[in-house]
């Protein structure tokens, strides 16, 4: 009997053990999916959809060069009419995992709409807000200028990261520098007493009055304006930032922590302090001719970059006296106490 019931119990564990593993497999895996979804791997693009307003395609005839590029890059894309005209948004597949109460896995697969947005504005609707802007400061009074145009997109958009890009202001400029030139000619042909051209006779604004508002907008309302040329800039750009979206989650979350603790695992400190001694011992390991069992001296004689005096290495017969050194002791002094972030340390 004692030996039966030790086989049941057993085959018990054994079946336990298997359950388990079943249990735990799915997790695992959708695990392993999410992170790559969150940008943990060079294929976390193909869990990205970009979503392109169609006033881009049928307006602004931008949409064959960023389809190209979304192509090459390996993304998803879709045309659809967007809350805010001339804007791009990018949706993320996600697989969340759902336990129910009998210990049942089931993985749910959705999409989530990623916070960055992009808004292409038309160069006539932004030479117009500059001039607007240029009118603020004088008695005419103004219309709506930048600032209150990213303003309404921020009410539409409320939780969304918000970036403007205006596409040809270097034709804008080259237009109207052609406009100022065949008019002098024409008073010139003509006999006419040449007067010189005004802004309001422009109609026109200047590259430091797009400088200006460009600034203000950003000192006010904390949203970057691009400017470029070409439907292929655009598509480079469009690119470059789907990329980044993509991979932003992975990128949160290395900045949550400091460095890795040996190449295997990273180094996280709590709000405690736990772990600042590690985060300690690596600063001191990006140092050439520093190794681990220095830094391991040096973080168990000082451990805080507060000050640094003479530190012995080894233990027991092994013990010696030799210091880390003037030159080393200068480099690590230089670390903890330069304020200059392009310092380089010789």
């Amino acid at each position: 009997m004692r030996k039966m019931n030790n086989k049941k119990a057993r085959e018990e564990k054994a079946l336990s053990k298997e359950l388990e593993k079943q249990r735990k497999d799915p997790i695992r895996i959708a695990e392993r999916e999410r992170k790559k979804q969150m940008g943990g791997s060079k294929d976390c693009l193909q869990y990205l959809i970009l979503m392109l307003d169609t006033r881009i395609v049928n307006s602004g005839g931008h949409g064959v060069a960023i389809f190209k590029a979304c192509e090459a890059l390996g993304i998803q894309y879709i045309t659809k009419e967007q809350t805010v005209p001339f804007s791009i948004t990018w949706n993320r597949q996600v697989t969340s995992i759902n336990v129910s109460m009998e210990n049942q896995v089931e993985t749910v697969k959705s999409e989530q709409t990623e916070e960055d947005v992009l808004v292409l504005l038309p160069v006539a609707d932004f030479v117009n807000f500059v001039q607007n802007h240029k009118k603020c400061g004088s008695e005419l009074g103004c219309g709506p200028t930048l600032i209150n145009y990213v303003q309404t997109v921020k009410q539409h958009l409320p939780n969304s990261i918000l970036s403007f890009v205006v596409i040809g202001m270097e034709k804008y400029f080259r237009d109207q520098k052609t406009k100022v030139q065949r008019k002098h000619r024409a008073a010139v042909l003509s006999s006419e007493r040449v007067t010189p051209c005004t802004d309001s006779d422009q109609g026109s604004v200047h590259r430091l009055d797009v400088e200006e508002a460009i600034t203000d907008n950003q000192l006010q309302t904390d949203v970057m304006v691009y400017l470029l040329e070409t439907s292929e800039e655009l598509a480079e750009f469009v690119r470059t930032f789907s990329k980044a979206v993509a991979e932003k989650p992975a990128k949160k979350d290395r900045l949550q922590t400091a460095f890795f603790d040996d190449g295997v695992s990273t180094v996280k400190v709590d709000k405690n302090g736990q772990g600042l001694l590690k985060v300690w011992k690596q600063q001191l390991l990006q140092f050439k001719n520093i190794s681990p069992d220095i830094a391991d001296a040096i973080v168990q004689a000082y451990p805080s970059p507060h000050s640094l005096m003479e530190v012995r290495r080894g233990a027991g017969v092994l013990e010696t006296s030799r210091r880390v050194g003037k030159e080393m002791s200068r480099r690590i002094y230089t670390l903890v106490t330069s304020s200059n972030s392009s310092e380089v340390m010789k």
